[in-house]
């Protein structure tokens, strides 16, 4: 039984926007696919503020970056949203604390074959990026949606370098 949660009001809505606008027939037909685990590579401010959005909503989030130090900006970017969003009532005290239980971080390489979402929010650089889109496909599942946060850069090279490259999508936060 699906309840009253972030994720099932979002699915509302987006079905309710999709009946008024005209789908793809191959979006159309498309099933829609639980989110409830989501590494986010890159702890920098767009990374962080990711991590943050996606765990308001529902989701366990790993933050990712490559040295304890950016880790631990990271944390500190995802605490500074959290006390903001408390201070404007965005969030309650409690409600800060879940956000923040859902959200881990790490430096190390994680194993990430469980992750149903992995979102890049690295540095604006392809080769950058086609490295990294090569690592974590050979260490998530096959299934797992690949995206990337970029603006500017092609996101259908970056697919090229992934098998099943029609699971690499661009998301733009």
């Amino acid at each position: 039984q699906m309840g009253e949660t972030p994720a099932v009001t979002d699915y509302v809505f987006f079905m309710r926007e999709g009946a008024t606008k005209k789908l793809p027939a191959a979006l159309a037909k498309a099933t829609m696919m639980p989110v409830n685990n989501v590494a986010v590579m890159g702890a920098g401010v767009m990374g962080a503020g990711i991590a943050y959005a996606l765990a308001c909503k529902g989701p366990r989030v790993l933050a990712c970056d490559t040295t304890p130090d950016l880790v631990a900006r990271g944390v500190g970017r995802i605490s500074d949203l959290l006390r903001n969003g408390v201070s404007h009532h965005a969030l309650t005290q409690l409600q800060a604390r879940d956000v923040q239980d859902r959200i881990s971080y790490t430096h190390e390489t994680p194993p990430l074959h469980h992750q149903d979402l992995i979102i890049e929010a690295v540095v604006e650089d392809m080769n950058v990026k086609k490295a990294l889109f090569a690592d974590l496909a050979k260490r998530c599942d096959e299934r797992t949606v690949l995206a990337t946060n970029t603006s500017a850069l092609s996101v259908t090279e970056m697919a090229g370098v992934v098998r099943n490259p029609e699971r690499v999508i661009g998301l733009h936060f």
